[in-house]
């Protein structure tokens, strides 16, 4: 179970939490294909795994340099609820 979206942005969040209270649910974060390395989020280790633990905004992406169009990918391990985070932005929606 998992969700792609092309993004180009600095950060990328995702507000989300278990689908069961207090049952902690992995997963792994993918850009273009390749674990995030240096690119991870404050919640995502370098090889792209994290735990979401409780409803929140969670930080997956975050990048360093320049920005570029990038592919996200997140694949969770069991059930999870999700929402939509854009933050508006003055230059177009990107956020540098």
């Amino acid at each position: 179970m998992g969700i792609v979206h092309r993004f180009h942005a600095r950060d990328l969040h995702l507000v989300t939490g278990p689908a069961t209270r207090a049952t902690p649910v992995r997963f792994r974060v993918l850009l273009d294909g390749q674990p995030p390395a240096a690119a991870h989020g404050t919640d995502v280790d370098k090889a792209g795994d994290g735990t979401v633990t409780h409803p929140r905004l969670y930080q997956l992406v975050r990048q360093l340099g320049p920005i570029s169009e990038r592919t996200f990918q997140i694949n969770f391990r069991a059930a999870f609820r999700s929402c939509a985070d854009r933050r508006p932005t003055s230059n177009g929606g990107r956020h540098e």
